[in-house]
């Protein structure tokens, strides 16, 4: 796998996650980017990125992640991915989606309850050149 293919497979998921969003309470979709390639092991990397959807004033990003939870929790394995509430986070509905090789796709609102945030992570995969330090993705 590529940087490149690394960081298509993880936006797919956050672009899924982001188009289950009732679109009539998004103002706007942003991906942060760039990313950042991270150390998973000894030579092995993965792609970690992001994306954000900013929420009509009146809609509630937590009451939207719990959603998005219960859509997920049905069905997350027909993409190949195993669903978790994330622990130790109170009432919240936050929830991580995880797939092979420690992909990882993390669901949360933001604190001030106007924001569904994703955060990605892809699997992890060898790279035969080193990156440089320092360099986004």
């Amino acid at each position: 796998m590529t940087v490149a293919e690394a960081k298509s497979q993880a936006q797919l998921i956050e672009d899924d996650v982001a188009a289950r969003v009732d679109v009539d309470a998004v103002v706007r979709t942003q991906r942060i980017d760039p990313g950042t390639l991270l150390g998973c092991s000894r030579g092995a990397y993965q792609w970690s990125g992001g994306s954000s959807v900013s929420l009509a004033t009146d809609a509630s990003a937590r009451d939207i992640v719990g959603t998005l939870a219960k859509s997920y929790a049905g069905e997350a394995g027909d993409q190949g991915l195993v669903y978790e509430k994330r622990k130790g986070r109170g009432d919240s509905h936050d929830f991580v989606l995880r797939g092979d090789h420690g992909a990882s796709y993390y669901v949360s609102a933001d604190q001030t309850d106007s924001t569904v945030e994703i955060t990605s992570f892809s699997s992890c995969f060898e790279l035969e050149v080193l990156p440089d330090a320092g360099l986004s993705y």
